[in-house]
């Protein structure tokens, strides 16, 4: 258990680390809209496998062994655990996004990743909150 939590201390601290220079790097490639197209393209998809992942969590009672369902049963919790960063890494491309349609998209995919984990954490804490009385 501890070398979970240091695992994401790890990935808190990098990710607010990777923060200057993501910006830097994103300010200097405002001029390239290829690179924006296929970033709107790719922050939607790894959304929707954030999507998947909740899905997951509440169907996870009806998951029958060897199948895909159960296998993203079991995997859900790695993805929702990067969805904070993935909130964060995509407002922050879409704050320097030069077209209105890339702009757009990046900020519904990181709608959708606080959606997801939103979504758990309250449910989670309801949970544990019923359980507790």
């Amino acid at each position: 258990m501890y070398s979970f939590a240091d695992g994401l201390l790890f990935l808190a601290v990098f990710g607010l680390a990777s923060i200057p220079a993501s910006c830097a790097a994103l300010y200097f490639l405002r001029q390239v809209q290829r690179f924006w197209s296929a970033l709107a393209f790719v922050a939607l998809s790894i959304a929707t496998t954030g999507l998947v992942a909740l899905y997951a969590y509440f169907v996870r009672p009806s998951a029958v062994a060897d199948s895909v369902l159960y296998m993203m049963v079991i995997l859900w919790p790695i993805r929702v655990l990067f969805a904070p960063l993935l909130a964060v890494a995509f407002f922050i491309s879409g704050l320097f996004a030069p077209s209105r349609s890339s702009r757009f998209a990046i900020f519904v995919a990181a709608a959708m990743e606080a959606l997801v984990f939103a979504s758990v954490a309250i449910h989670f804490v309801l949970t544990n909150l019923v359980l507790a009385k």
